[in-house]
């Protein structure tokens, strides 16, 4: 009996293991019909909502903290520090350079653009994807992606999904969804 007859077997026998969780309030949030050129524009770091788990088994999952956490895989956030706000210019190439501000401190300017995961969604709407893959007590990929939008309120809206599989011990298949969304004000000028 070869590797592959022994997983396929035990994935009969053992059964699958499955989790997917999504917050609701995903469905009513709707893009400004002007997505891409609504992004451009100066944001509070911290949401003034984000998804919450309800409970379950599995460790509480929170949508974004903050706009620096949406954006960490793509720039190199660590010269920021729980940054005031983010300042997003978005161009058509597509490219979006952002900026962090923290007690009046900027950061230096950096760009995402397609090789880093930026892309252009058929509704308007800007995704970042990012994938990786690796192994720990088993085998297994996860693709995360965020959605930007601005809705009609005026506010940022990103949805993050989250996916994933792999065998767990080499031995049990796991798969997993997650979907999470945080609003975000504009800066309040003052």
């Amino acid at each position: 009996m070869g590797r592959l007859t022994a997983i396929c077997v035990i994935v009969v026998v053992g059964g699958l293991c499955a989790c997917t969780t999504s917050d609701p309030k995903i469905k009513g949030a709707v893009p400004n019909k002007v997505v891409a050129a609504a992004l451009s524009g100066t944001w509070q770091c911290t949401p003034e909502y984000s998804s919450k788990a309800r409970h379950g088994l599995l460790p509480a999952s929170v949508g974004p903290d903050n706009l620096e956490d949406v954006f960490s895989d793509f720039v190199d956030a660590s010269e920021v520090r729980s940054c005031g706000t983010a300042t997003l210019v978005y161009e058509a190439t597509p490219k979006l350079t952002i900026t962090y501000e923290r007690n009046g401190v900027l950061s230096k300017a950096q760009d995402i653009d397609a090789k880093h995961g930026l892309r252009v969604a058929d509704d308007g709407t800007v995704e970042l994807v990012s994938k990786s893959c690796g192994s720990d007590l088993g085998v297994g990929c996860v693709r995360d992606s965020y959605r930007l939008f601005v809705d009609d309120s005026g506010r940022l809206v990103v949805v993050e999904k989250s996916m994933g599989a792999g065998i767990a011990f080499l031995i049990l298949p796991l798969l997993g969804s997650d979907s999470r969304m945080a609003r975000f004000a504009p800066k309040v000028i003052k």
